[in-house]
């Protein structure tokens, strides 16, 4: 079964990039820009978001998908700030993990492989 990621980030080389490491027949990736972007799509498996995003961040991108879906959605953090974020808003906000900027890309797709492993 295809499995649905959405990467919610601003900047463009980093989209690129990760839809070039994940295009695989298994994966449909859709890159938005921001969270108001991102609301205009159907529920995804897997959230990889920006936490510095302009505008709507991403706490509050993943807040807002929340209220519009319902239930958990799960997540990977990405950021280029401290990534320190307390255990309660991890689990409030389905964040399965949190990664600081710049990381490395075969720890990300072990993570992914792995959360779709559940």
């Amino acid at each position: 079964m295809t499995k649905k990621l959405m990467l919610i980030e601003d900047e463009e080389l980093f989209q690129d990039l990760f839809k070039e490491i994940f295009a695989k027949p298994d994966y449909q990736i859709i890159c938005v820009n921001n969270g108001m972007e991102a609301l205009k799509y159907p529920r995804q498996d897997l959230y990889i978001v920006d936490l510095g995003l302009p505008g709507m961040g991403g706490l509050e991108t993943l807040k807002a998908l929340k209220r519009k879906f319902g239930g958990d959605i799960r997540s990977i953090i990405i950021t280029g700030y401290d990534p320190s974020i307390d255990t309660r808003t991890l689990q409030d906000y389905g964040i399965i993990e949190v990664l600081q900027k710049p990381f490395d890309i075969d720890r990300l797709k072990t993570l992914i492989h792995t959360i779709f492993l559940q």
